[in-house]
């Protein structure tokens, strides 16, 4: 083989090094960005029920408390 065919062999199998690990990289980064925005959209969403859940929680240990002091009144009367 020429010196010539071993350098533009050598170059070809280079540049195809290079150019896979461009594309993995940018493909890594792609699938970095959608996991990190699919669990950014899970812990808002699992924060928006667990406030919900506090709120249900709030809500009703008020009407409980109302009930009870309704019949301390009542029993009192």
């Amino acid at each position: 083989m020429t010196p010539t065919g071993v350098g533009v062999r050598e170059y070809c199998a280079n540049t195809r090094e290079k150019s896979n690990l461009r594309y993995s990289d940018r493909n890594i980064k792609a699938q970095a960005r959608y996991w990190l925005k699919r669990l950014s959209t899970t812990l808002a969403n699992l924060t928006s029920h667990v406030t919900r859940f506090i709120k249900i929680c709030d809500v009703e240990q008020r009407f409980t408390t109302e009930n009870i002091n309704l019949m301390i009144q009542s029993s009192t009367e």
